[in-house]
């Protein structure tokens, strides 16, 4: 079995990157033997996995098929636009860079399977590549059950704040819309966590510049730090006004761990998580003030949510769904 991702998606150690890392680690103890491709190496598995959507990935698909190997793409697709706006940019994209856009586009014909992440993301794929792309196979990302079993012990005691935790979690961004929840928290009797990488220095200014004292930037953890389940466990609430998103992994960690949650609607969210979210345009900064109120006022269970999402999301359910997709795909070779 052989993953490919891009050149770069090491020294980037993006969500991508560890969801990769994280299905690896899963299929793995369900007994598969799983290689990373290298531009160097001579061989593939008898199945090939995309993670990704990248303009060298149809070179390698094309060698798939000279070598009679059967691959499945998770295209994890993020357009910057959608709708109309998206169509116009497929056209551009056929005009100026042809070879590459037909690439992709028969990398996503000729797969045994898509797997997709929500009917947004199918919806986009659709409009940039065309109908007659390979089958669509929903599969959600997969979350740690560390996440459902998270003590607020660790991070109360590394944090001892007395109002309730609002948590926000991911690379400090435009694109994540954390200023929203900086100026929504103003003059709150709450205490707003960011975790998240800050290496986007003109972003994380204006968010240090706007920050009142109850606003405290922490940085990003490691992957798989028990702190950051912690921390889920401990909030009251989490908020994510992103612009952008597939499938959040983070909305999916912090559902696991019981906080409440208040989501941009602007990336499909409410597939997901139904009734047990409040959703807020991103920029609007009043909704955003409201919605967190509302939902620390709000009755909450957090064992059965927990109990809920992890059932769904933990990575043995999400695990075994890759699992028999591959056994099918390998069956009908």
């Amino acid at each position: 079995m052989t993953f490919v991702l891009s050149l770069h998606g090491g020294l980037v150690g993006g969500g991508l990157e560890n969801q990769a890392e994280a299905t690896k680690a899963a299929l793995e103890e369900r007994g598969w033997d799983i290689e990373i491709h290298q531009p160097l190496n001579r061989s593939l598995g008898d199945l090939v996995h995309f993670f990704g959507t990248f303009d060298s990935y149809w070179d390698v698909a094309r060698q798939c098929q000279v070598r009679g190997v059967p691959y499945v793409c998770s295209p994890v697709f993020l357009p910057p636009v959608q709708g109309a706006a998206l169509s116009l940019r497929a056209i551009r994209k056929r005009l100026t860079d042809r070879s590459i856009y037909r690439g992709q586009r028969k990398l996503y014909q000729q797969a045994a399977r898509l797997f997709t992440l929500s009917r947004i993301e199918q919806r986009n794929l659709r409009t940039y590549f065309g109908e007659h792309l390979a089958p669509f196979v929903p599969i959600p990302n997969g979350v740690s059950e560390q996440f459902a079993s998270g003590s607020p012990d660790a991070f109360r005691a590394a944090h001892p704040f007395g109002r309730p935790v609002v948590i926000c979690t991911g690379r400090l961004a435009e694109r994540k819309n954390q200023l929203t929840l900086i100026r929504a928290v103003a003059g709150l009797e709450v205490d707003l966590v960011l975790y998240g990488a800050m290496d986007d220095e003109g972003y994380v200014a204006q968010c240090r510049a706007e920050a009142g004292p109850n606003v405290h930037l922490l940085g990003a953890l490691p992957p798989g730090d028990p702190m950051l389940s912690s921390a889920y466990a401990a909030a009251e609430v989490f908020c994510q006004p992103s612009r952008m998103e597939v499938l959040s992994l983070s909305a999916l960690e912090a559902a696991c761990g019981g906080a409440r949650l208040v989501l941009s609607d602007a990336w499909g969210a409410e597939e997901f998580f139904g009734g047990d979210a409040v959703y807020c345009p991103p920029d609007d900064v009043a909704r955003w003030r409201d919605a967190i109120q509302s939902a620390l006022a709000r009755a909450h269970q957090r064992d059965d949510q927990r109990k809920r999402y992890a059932s769904t999301y933990a990575w043995p359910s999400v695990a075994a769904q890759i699992d028999a997709q591959y056994r099918q795909v390998l069956a009908s070779r």
